[in-house]
């Protein structure tokens, strides 16, 4: 086995029924999700059983399996970014993308980076307020639809962001349609979608902080459903959605 050292989400924890000491572990790194035989981790004392929060990013230090059906196995595991466990919001949003982000078999770099992005930016809004609470409510229902969009490049279907889907225009951007492909311009269409819908879909794709003070609840959740329907209409699982986020 080559030793490995690696950044990695942790997903699921689960018991190993050969040994009671041991545990499954489910990561998600920038190449995608697998499995980690971590011994002792169970027992009480075991300093890797602590650092491995669910919802957590870890750097792991772990023996690579040298074959497909086979289990790489931990060594060691040190915290880096722990997720605000107090808060029962962050614990639905973590429940949530765990099972968003088990989708992820290969090229994850993407969501990985989202990810880990949200949970500095909350960190940050934890220590220093949210301005805008009252009129556009907890950050993490937009991080939530920050994070999920990042499945529409992973899959295939990303929307063009940029330009006039028709005739490629990158001036008077007037709607914006999933289901054709993206923004259409002033002359392709008659169709006039509210301005600020138009930017909070472009700064989705470009900023989270952007996005975040561009949107409001009602648009974000406009984008949301519509995100979501289109992964659908794709053939696209969308196995998160068994859990609902409504504050």
């Amino acid at each position: 086995m080559a030793e490995k050292v690696e950044k990695v989400i942790v997903l699921k924890i689960e018991d190993y029924v050969q040994n009671e000491n041991a545990a499954l572990v489910t990561v998600l790194g920038t190449n995608g999700i697998f499995k980690l035989f971590a011994p002792g981790v169970a027992k009480t004392i075991s300093k890797n059983r602590q650092n491995l929060q669910i919802g957590s990013i870890c750097e792991i230090d772990y023996f690579k399996a040298r074959f497909v059906n086979k289990l790489s196995k931990l060594k060691k595991a040190s915290l880096l970014i722990m997720p605000h466990y107090e808060d029962n919001l962050v614990l639905k949003f973590i429940a949530k993308m765990m099972l968003y982000l088990e989708n992820y078999k290969s090229n994850s770099k993407e969501v990985f980076d989202a990810y880990e992005e949200c949970l500095l930016k909350y960190d940050f809004y934890v220590k220093n307020g949210f301005e805008d609470i009252e009129t556009k409510g907890n950050p993490l229902r937009y991080m939530i639809t920050y994070i999920v969009s990042k499945a529409l490049n992973y899959n295939g279907i990303q929307p063009n962001h940029h330009r006039c889907i028709n005739c490629n225009s990158p001036a008077n951007l007037v709607d914006f349609k999933f289901s054709e492909g993206g923004f259409i311009c002033g002359q392709c269409t008659n169709n006039q979608r509210w301005t600020k819908e138009l930017k909070s879909l472009y700064f989705l794709f470009n900023s989270l902080d952007k996005y975040i003070l561009m949107s409001n609840k009602t648009i974000n959740d406009i984008i949301y459903n519509e995100i979501i329907n289109h992964l659908i209409k794709n053939g696209i699982y969308v196995n998160w959605e068994i859990l609902k986020f409504n504050k």
